[in-house]
C-alpha cells in the first residue's frame, strides 16, 4: 500500500546533464494518505524516449507485472524505514496518521553510486 504519493528525487536527462548532478542531500515534503506504519520507501525508476516522449520504461511495481524479467534485471530498490526520533535500543516502527505532513530526506552518495531514504516528522 502506498503511503504517500509517488514523488520525483532526481530528475536527470540523459542528453544533458553530466555525472554529479546529484547533490549531496534533498528533502522533499510528502503527507501520509492514510494512518498505519511506513515500513519502507521503494525507489523506482521511469525512462521517456521519443520526440514527445512517448515511449516510457518503468520499473514501478504496477509496471512491471507479469514482466518477470522486467523485475528480475532492474526491479525496485528498498530501504527500510524506522522513527529515528523514539530513542531506544531497538528499531521503532514509524507509525503515521492520515493527512501528516513528512519529511522524505534522500542522500547521494559523491560518486553517485547509492542512494539513501530516511523519513522525519515535518
Amino acid at each position: 500500500t502506498e503511503m504517500t504519493p509517488r514523488v520525483q528525487v532526481l530528475p536527470v536527462d540523459f542528453a544533458r546533464d553530466a555525472v554529479g548532478i546529484w547533490k549531496g542531500e534533498k528533502r522533499t515534503r510528502v503527507q501520509a494518505r492514510q494512518s498505519g506504519v511506513v515500513h519502507a520507501v521503494l525507489a523506482s525508476w521511469e525512462v521517456y524516449a521519443g520526440p514527445r516522449d512517448e515511449t516510457v520504461m518503468s520499473t514501478h511495481p504496477d509496471a512491471t507485472l507479469d514482466n518477470f524479467p522486467r523485475d528480475m534485471q532492474w526491479g525496485q530498490g528498498l530501504q527500510l524505514i524506522e522513527d529515528m526520533s523514539d530513542e531506544g535500543d531497538s528499531p521503532v516502527p514509524f507509525k503515521v496518521e492520515a493527512g501528516e505532513w513528512l519529511i522524505l530526506v534522500t542522500r547521494f552518495s559523491s560518486d553517485g553510486v547509492s542512494v539513501q531514504f530516511q523519513l522525519e516528522r515535518s
